[in-house]
């Protein structure tokens, strides 16, 4: 059994499997008002309000939102008005790359209900594309078909990591407005090849060691990872750009010389600056 913690990046370690689906239209009522599944258990809300209770977790789920059930977990429900809905079965599977290298995984905690009832996707347009498709596939689950629906239901599920995530960076950075100003500063400053972290710790009154724990707190990210995405981003739109050579993309980069940035580039893409150029540049 896959155990999952409250956490988008390792969240999307996994995908859901679906191994069943059904679309229920203007249901007027639930036959079992509680009722126990051995797998996980998704409702996906097209139309419609009800009542839930799942654990401890109890409220109104509606038009948008994603009600998960862990397995052997009573799932109460009671209708408000007559619910259109995706009722899903399905179980978690690793994604292939950690298959073969399960110590890439955080580690996993012993309560998989912190993942249980209701979830709202902000991205309704989306959720919509996905419920039409969803509708069109549901009356015919052969496997190809059933292979479409995985892949709108992952996708559903992506969205709903990409949102979490943006949900924890948004609070805590609002909660540490110093690390917003330390965010600003970088994007501002960091492409001139003078720029020094150990001068914004200065500057923010922090040691290096303080910013970079709570600059990681806020965006995931270390500083200095954010300032090398930030200048390897610059140097790739130069890259496919301009005509300019690897000294001057350096500079403009916030690199002191080509050597430096080759480095710092071949980390981060995987592929060196003139391989990027060849590529990309029309």
């Amino acid at each position: 059994m896959v155990k999952l913690i409250l956490d988008s990046q390792t969240l999307q370690n996994y995908v859901p499997s679906v191994i069943y689906l059904a679309h229920w239209k203007e249901k007027q009522r639930f036959v079992f008002e509680e009722d126990v599944h051995p797998k996980w258990v998704l409702f996906a809300v097209e139309k419609g309000e009800f009542e839930f209770s799942i654990g401890h977790k109890n409220g109104v789920a509606q038009v948008g939102d994603l009600v998960f059930c862990p397995p052997n977990t009573p799932f109460k429900r009671k209708l408000i008005e007559p619910l259109s809905f995706f009722a899903f079965i399905f179980e978690w599977e690793l994604k292939k790359e950690y298959l073969s290298d399960p110590s890439l995984l955080k580690p996993l905690e012993e309560d998989e209900s912190i993942i249980s009832g209701k979830w709202t996707l902000r991205d309704f347009k989306r959720l919509s594309s996905n419920f039409e498709y969803l509708a069109l596939y549901s009356n015919h689950t052969h496997s190809q078909n059933m292979s479409r629906i995985n892949y709108i239901l992952r996708d559903m599920w992506n969205v709903f990591c990409w949102e979490l995530e943006e949900k924890h960076v948004k609070q805590i950075g609002q909660k540490d407005k110093l690390m917003i100003d330390a965010k600003n500063a970088i994007q501002e400053k960091g492409l001139m090849s003078l720029f020094s972290m150990n001068d914004l710790s200065i500057q923010l009154g922090l040691s290096s060691v303080q910013l970079t724990r709570r600059f990681k707190a806020a965006f995931r990210m270390t500083p200095k990872e954010y300032l090398i995405s930030l200048r390897v981003e610059e140097a790739k739109k130069l890259l496919a750009n301009t005509d300019w050579t690897m000294d001057e993309i350096a500079r403009h980069s916030g690199y002191e010389n080509r050597y430096y940035f080759s480095r710092a580039f071949r980390t981060k893409e995987g592929k060196s600056p003139s391989e990027f150029k060849k590529i990309h540049q029309m």
